[in-house]
């Protein structure tokens, strides 16, 4: 692992840390899944042979994703996202496309803030929410 970046932050997941790493690291470029740590025996969150954690990059940056069990105080909301700069327009609609293809939704209107929701995975849980903005955009309002 790149220990470049001392600090990652770890998402927790109730069941499906894998198949969530997995369906971000296919939408962004310079992603992949660095390590993936299973059980040898059987834990509160799971039994022997599940995956625990899975730390991965997603455009230089390293996350951790946890399968910590069904937690009713673990769970994503918008008061923590994942803010994406984005070179143009074209990049920002690529990436919209693909985040909310599968069950993910629009959570503010005239605002490209969304829900992505991971399609293997059957529950609320696994949806994370991801702000999109072009380099250009960000520009023109940091001039005013």
């Amino acid at each position: 692992m790149n220990t470049q970046h001392k600090i990652a932050a770890c998402l927790w997941f109730e069941k499906d840390a894998a198949e969530a790493a997995r369906f971000y690291v296919a939408i962004f470029p310079d992603a992949y899944i660095v390590h993936q740590a299973t059980s040898t025996v059987d834990w509160p969150g799971g039994k022997a042979g599940d995956v625990i954690v899975v730390d991965f990059v997603l455009a230089g940056q390293r996350y951790q994703a946890l399968n910590g069990g069904a937690n009713e105080n673990a769970t994503f909301n918008e008061s923590v996202s994942l803010s994406v700069t984005c070179e143009d327009q074209a990049e920002v609609d690529r990436y919209w496309d693909a985040l909310i293809a599968d069950g993910g939704e629009p959570i503010m209107s005239n605002s490209r803030w969304c829900k992505a929701s991971v399609p293997a995975a059957q529950q609320s849980s696994i949806t994370m929410t991801l702000k999109l903005s072009s380099a250009r955009l960000r520009t023109v309002e940091e001039t005013h």
